[in-house]
Order: structure tokens, then C-alpha cells, then sequence
């Protein structure tokens, strides 16, 4: 096939990286791709049978004039119209792509998808990595015209692809689709990190960023706990931004055991210090988030510590390799402390982790792509 693929997003922050992934597994299957991306997006990557057109994400501002131009134009209300607005006119020639794929988050990613696709009389699917309104930042849901411009989007798609079931489910409280038009895409997973050996121990890296909706507040003061019983232990933090994090240390008195280090493309680097991977969720009674994070974690020969909501989509992941992980789903700072001093109980076994890989396997990329292909064939079946 040829797919058209618009994203805001490439090879940076999650979702681009997400989106970069599965470019290149697409291109490795032999698909042709025209990715239509911003110019906030990392554009190095080249390939022979790749495409690409970069549009500039500005003007961004003033967000009022630019909703009331999408209500005069009939437009899908964004805060990168703009941006949509170039890429919606994207010329192929004669050359247009058998689909249009737009790859959210952001939301504005999905909106040349569909208009271009409507121009151009062709499939249409899209991509909703986090679910909207965000669960943990439900104001959204206020927004009436934002959820009209999503139903309209949603109403002419032949597929829409999620992370996990409990995003569809999620999703559907909000958003009108026919069940039988979604399906779970999984993240794809990076190459498998096996290092060959144990990390230092009571080295504990949590690699990302955190935030108000993500906060590592449980993290650190389950740390704080866990110190009292191994003093020698320290917390890296990879990639955050220190506002989030510098406040809580000190309040902590923990600027001596707690550092937070510049993001850093060598992952390789960190993972071979790590005595053992940390992540949290947000805390939400609907958990429907399957973070990259997890998913990379989980493909490498190193113990994780996972602080999620009972039944959430990562408990589920890690559920599939006790042996090489700790699950922690009440927040507070003893549960969490003990989730720290249960991992330096754990054994490093290469054949353990091995299986962890393994059992990772519907995240590689021909699994993935595959499915796609297929519930993608399925549903236009239907169409036609």
C-alpha cells in the first residue's frame, strides 16, 4: 500500500517516537509512505520509499481567531489549525495514497487526515494513543467544540486504532463509533535491550517526564520510606523537568540520594547503570493508559517497578513475567517503599528475562503491522 500519515509528531516525545516506529516497520513490509509531519518534529530519517512534507506548526497563536476561522470554514477546531490547514492541501500529484492515517496525540494530528482524505475519496483511520478527555484532565470534556470536530472525524472513519481495550471502551463514553470499526494497535516495541548482566544495585531510574497529571510525588516518598531500610540506594531521574520534581526532593531532604539527569538519546547507557526500571500512572479509577515506557522497559534484562491503578493495561503487562518485575497499585508512601525494597529481592536471571521478551512478542513489529493489514482489509470488506 500507500499510506499517507499525518502527525505532528516524529521521532520526539512518545508519540512521535511511537509514530517513528511504526513508519519504519511499514517501510520494512514494503508499504510506501508519505509521512506529512510539523516542523517540531525530528525529519532525519530517510528512506527510499518514504515521502516526506514538512509544514511549520506556526502560528499558533491567537487560539481565538483561529477557533472562530474553523467555525467560518467549516474547519475541525485545533491548536495547530494552522499547521492543519497547510498539510490539508498537500499535493500528491498523481500519485495519492491508497489511505490516510492520522496518528493523535496531539488531536490536531488527526484533523489532515481527514480532510484530505475526503478530498481524495479515500480510507480513512485514526490513531488515538491517549483517549479523549483525558481521565485525569476530564475539563476537557467541556469543550463542545472540540467533541464535535472529533465525532465528525470519528463518523467517517473506516478503523480507528487504540493502545489497549480499555481506551475503546473508555473512549466510547464520549465519542460515537461502532464498536466493530476499532481495534487494539499495540505500541511497537524497540529492539530488545540485553545487556548480559545485573545493573547496579539499588540504582532505581525512571526515565521520561512527569507532571501535574502524572505526579511523582508516590514515587518519591515511598523512596524516602525505602531509604530508611537501605540507605545506600539511590533515584535517577532521566529526562524530566526539574520543576516537577526539584520541590518534592527538597521537601523530602533528598537532594543528596535523588538526581535528576538531561534527557539522553543512549538509552543503552542508562539501562546498563539501572539496577532496576521504575514508572507510575496517573492515578485514575478508569486506567486506560499503556505507556511506551513500560513497553520498552519490558524488552530489556532489567527488574521493574511498576506503580499503577489495580486492572490497569500496564498491571496486565507486567503480570505476564512476575518473576522480573514488582507491581505496586496502592499509591500510598509505604506501599510504594515496599514496591523499592521488594525489587532488590529479585534475582537477575537471563533466562527469566528472556522469556519477559518473549512474552513481548505481540509488540514486535511484523506481529504489528500484520494486524494492521488485516482488521484494516476486514473492515474495508465491509465498506466496499
Amino acid at each position: 500500500m500507500h499510506i499517507a500519515i499525518t502527525s505532528v509528531l516524529f521521532d520526539k516525545k512518545p508519540e512521535g517516537i511511537c509514530t517513528g516506529r511504526l513508519v519504519r516497520a511499514f517501510l520494512q513490509r514494503g508499504h510506501r509512505v508519505t509521512l506529512l509531519t510539523s516542523s517540531k518534529a525530528d525529519t532525519r530519517y530517510t528512506h527510499s520509499n518514504l515521502q516526506l512534507g514538512v509544514y511549520s506548526h506556526r502560528p499558533r497563536s491567537p487560539r481565538a481567531l483561529f477557533k472562530l476561522m474553523a467555525r467560518l470554514e467549516g474547519g475541525v477546531h485545533n491548536n495547530f489549525y494552522m499547521w492543519t490547514r497547510y498539510v490539508a492541501r498537500h499535493d500528491f500529484g498523481g500519485d495519492v495514497p491508497d489511505l490516510f492515517y492520522g496518528r493523535a496525540w496531539p488531536h490536531a494530528s488527526l484533523v489532515p487526515a481527514y480532510e484530505l482524505a475526503k478530498r481524495y475519496q479515500r480510507p480513512l483511520v485514526l490513531h488515538i494513543s491517549d483517549p479523549f478527555p483525558p481521565p485525569n484532565e476530564k475539563d476537557m470534556a467541556f469543550d463542545p467544540d472540540f467533541f464535535q470536530g472529533l465525532n465528525r472525524m470519528v463518523a467517517v472513519a473506516t478503523a480507528l486504532t487504540f493502545t489497549n481495550e480499555e481506551a475503546i471502551a473508555y473512549q466510547q463514553n464520549f465519542t460515537r463509533f461502532d464498536r466493530e470499526r476499532a481495534f487494539v494497535l499495540n505500541h511497537l516495541a524497540p529492539d530488545p535491550m540485553i545487556l548480559g548482566g545485573a545493573g547496579k544495585q539499588g540504582h532505581f531510574y525512571f526515565v521520561g517526564g512527569v507532571g501535574p497529571s502524572r505526579s511523582p510525588k508516590p514515587l518519591l516518598q515511598g523512596f524516602a520510606l525505602h531509604l530508611q531500610r537501605h540507605p545506600d540506594s539511590r533515584f535517577y531521574f532521566v529526562g524530566a523537568l526539574e520543576k516537577y520534581l526539584r520541590p518534592e526532593i527538597e521537601a523530602l531532604n533528598l537532594s543528596d540520594k535523588v538526581e535528576v539527569l538531561p534527557f539522553t538519546r543512549d538509552i543503552a547507557a542508562v539501562y546498563r547503570r539501572a539496577g532496576a526500571l521504575v514508572s507510575i500512572d496517573a492515578w485514575i479509577s478508569d486506567p486506560v493508559f499503556t505507556p511506551t515506557k513500560i513497553v520498552e522497559y519490558l524488552v530489556s534484562d532489567r527488574p521493574v517497578l511498576a506503580v499503577t491503578p489495580p486492572g490497569s493495561p500496564v498491571s496486565k503487562l507486567m503480570a505476564r513475567s512476575e518473576s522480573t518485575g514488582v507491581t505496586v497499585t496502592d499509591y500510598s508512601p509505604a506501599a510504594v517503599a515496599s514496591g523499592f525494597d521488594a525489587i532488590l529481592q529479585l534475582p537477575w536471571d537471563a533466562d527469566a528475562y528472556a522469556r519477559r521478551v518473549h512474552a513481548m512478542g505481540d509488540f514486535t513489529d511484523d506481529v504489528v503491522v500484520n494486524k494492521f493489514e488485516n482488521e484494516l482489509a476486514a473492515r474495508l470488506a465491509t465498506v466496499k
